[in-house]
């Protein structure tokens, strides 16, 4: 439905991976071959799906991804996704290119738990202006992605853009096609720019020419005593986004890190690395007490979530399903994504005889 609804290269924008595609493939490929051991009679009707994992209750153990230039898919796209995830009560995550800024959102979704992704800038004056905005606005957690400080080769983008901001006439003219998305991004003022970054790069940047601007403005020699640096000036919780291999997650321990969410930016950037939930258990077991492990890219199904879980997953973030949703629904529309995901975990773990999350164990797969 969301394919229908965008143009070809908003679809490819959120669908598309890096080069052969290969670890995106890899992602639900790798989910698919778990099997699990059928448990019946086990007595269980209405299975739990909260979790507790620090001081917030989460009534799934889901959380939402941080995803970029939302407004390609709908207006105010960041809006109604931190709105979705406040109505049943999970995380939402921010993006540092988001187009609702951090001001707009927290005060769009008051109450919700709201976290805030950080891609460190070259300017260390950017990099904390940001970080002081979002403990202003309320934002408790930061997630810090180390998977992108440059761009993986998207193929995709280059057969959509002739150059920077600017696309094909044929992707220009499949635009014209797609009326309701017209009327749901562009009126009545266009393209929106980007919220948090409108007072570092102007307010007259639009999504599509601040994508290559931004991605020249990231911290290109990012490093662990940035990260230490970054955790000394952060007084909430600090996850580290993109970790893919048990010594990443050990240095992440180190300098103080709360949690690591295990990461390969939805095959989106380095084509050929594992899929995240085959890295998933031995990063698990380095898991210092009372430390999070939470799994990013690939979550498709409920089964997806109680097998992350089965191997050693704290809960599990999710991107493209939330978005599918927002663009066809709004609002309601990622919600329903969530309840889909939420209803297949709640039926299998019923099938399985499993009556809480803490309650998932390896046990359950074969």
């Amino acid at each position: 439905m969301a394919q229908a609804r965008l143009p070809a290269f908003a679809w490819e924008y959120i669908a598309a991976g890096a080069e052969e595609e290969s670890t995106l493939r890899a992602n639900q490929a790798a989910f698919q071959a778990i099997r699990l051991n059928a448990q019946p009679l086990g007595g269980v009707a209405e299975p739990a799906l909260a979790i507790q994992p620090h001081e917030h209750r989460w009534h799934l153990p889901l959380a939402i991804s941080p995803t970029g230039y939302n407004g390609l898919l709908r207006k105010n796209a960041d809006i109604l996704l931190a709105q979705a995830a406040a109505q049943n009560h999970i995380p939402f995550t921010l993006s540092t290119v988001s187009c609702n800024s951090l001001e707009e959102v927290a005060d769009a979704a008051p109450d919700g738990e709201r976290w805030f992704q950080l891609y460190p800038f070259a300017d260390e004056n950017i990099t904390h202006d940001l970080l002081q905005r979002a403990a202003t606005c309320g934002f408790e957690t930061l997630l810090v992605t180390i998977d992108a400080v440059t761009l993986g080769h998207r193929e995709w983008h280059q057969r959509a853009f002739k150059k920077p901001g600017k696309l094909f006439l044929r992707h220009i003219l499949d635009t014209g096609m797609h009326p309701r998305w017209m009327y749901q991004t562009l009126w009545p003022s266009g393209l929106p720019g980007l919220g948090n970054l409108a007072k570092y790069i102007g307010a007259d940047q639009t999504i599509l020419g601040a994508l290559e601007f931004t991605d020249s403005c990231f911290l290109k020699t990012l490093a662990w005593d940035h990260l230490a640096g970054i955790r000394k000036r952060w007084n909430g919780r600090l996850y580290v986004k993109g970790v893919l291999t048990p010594e990443t997650a050990m240095r992440a321990w180190g300098i103080g890190a709360d949690g690591v969410i295990v990461s390969n930016h939805g095959g989106r950037q380095i084509d050929g690395v594992p899929a995240t939930i085959e890295a998933l258990p031995q990063i698990a077991a380095t898991r210092p007490s009372g430390g999070d492990v939470l799994l990013d890219s690939g979550i498709r199904r409920g089964s997806d979530v109680l097998k992350a879980i089965a191997l050693g997953a704290t809960a599990v973030m999710l991107g493209r399903p939330t978005l599918y949703g927002v663009t066809v629904g709004g609002s309601d529309g990622a919600a329903r994504a969530l309840q889909i995901i939420a209803g297949q975990l709640k039926d299998l773990m019923a099938q399985l005889g499993i009556a809480r999350i803490a309650d998932i164990t390896p046990a359950v797969l074969r």
